[in-house]
């Protein structure tokens, strides 16, 4: 629809930007918060979801875009890993890029496990910690959904046509002769 209506297609990558990481930063922020979020059944559904996003945003030529769902994505393959024992750790600190340790600590201490499932062993949250240690990433655990990216308005400017400028004669400028 945008396209239609001759928005420039920058403006248009710099609008779904912004859309997908409020999506993004909306959906780390519940899964953060709720318990009933972190379960591996929760993470297929939203690892679906998003790649259904994902499809539609390539079909419309948005591939770039699409990376302000990496966290939100992270969090859903980390939520169907194993994570039961010791050799899962290097799986869990390859599954999770973009997200800091404190969030990783926080879904895996809140992982409810399946029916034939156990819980996250402590051992295995610390070995993750530990991991993480060495990375140099922030320590907030919570996205800030309000944050803007700036906006920038493309300019394509358009020779004038002087010879086909009329002046309107409210201006009063009768000195002014046509060359």
């Amino acid at each position: 629809m945008l396209q239609r209506h001759f928005v420039e297609p920058k403006l248009i990558r710099q609008i779904f930007k912004q859309i997908f990481y409020f999506i993004n930063a909306t959906l780390v922020n519940n899964i953060l918060l709720r318990k009933d979020c972190c379960h591996w059944s929760k993470g297929m559904q939203v690892r679906y979801n998003l790649t259904k996003v994902e499809e539609w945003a390539r079909k419309n030529g948005l591939d770039d875009v699409s990376d302000q769902l990496a966290e939100a994505i992270e969090i859903s393959k980390l939520l169907q890993v194993n994570k039961t024992r010791r050799e899962d750790v290097d799986v869990i600190c390859e599954t999770c890029e973009h997200l800091n340790t404190l969030q990783i600590q926080k879904i895996l201490t809140m992982y409810t496990p399946g029916d034939y499932e156990e819980r996250v062993p402590t051992d295995v949250i610390r070995a993750v910690m530990e991991r993480g240690k060495d990375k140099t990433d922030p320590t907030k655990l919570m996205m800030d959904a309000a944050q803007l990216y700036p906006v920038t308005f493309p300019f394509s400017p358009a020779a004038p046509k002087f010879p086909s400028i009329k002046l309107p004669a409210s201006l009063c400028i009768d000195c002014i002769e046509k060359i």
